[in-house]
């Protein structure tokens, strides 16, 4: 019997997601659901290429949009703590 897979959003979909998104999108335990980044040309282009049904331009729509279970951080390092305590307050891990 097939196991659940975890919902995954990202968020940074800059170069360091080129290194991360096929990888994940090959994981049979990942099912990736959401793509999130200031720039939304380059979420709709992570989305496209890695078959993402999401994309969003701002964490905040990100947080109320697609559930998901596990939010992967891409973004600047600059950024993590203020987007990951707002995901965690959010209730997202």
């Amino acid at each position: 019997e097939p196991k659940k897979k975890i919902k995954v959003a990202v968020i940074g979909c800059g170069s360091v997601s080129g290194q991360y998104l096929p990888h994940l999108s090959k994981c049979p335990a990942v099912e990736l659901v959401s793509a999130c980044d200031i720039i939304p040309e380059r979420a709709k282009e992570r989305a496209e290429k890695c078959d993402i049904p999401n994309q969003y331009p701002h964490i905040d729509k990100l947080l109320a949009g697609a559930e998901f279970d596990l939010l992967v951080n891409l973004t600047d390092m600059q950024e993590h703590e203020k987007l990951n305590r707002q995901a965690v307050a959010a209730g997202k891990h």
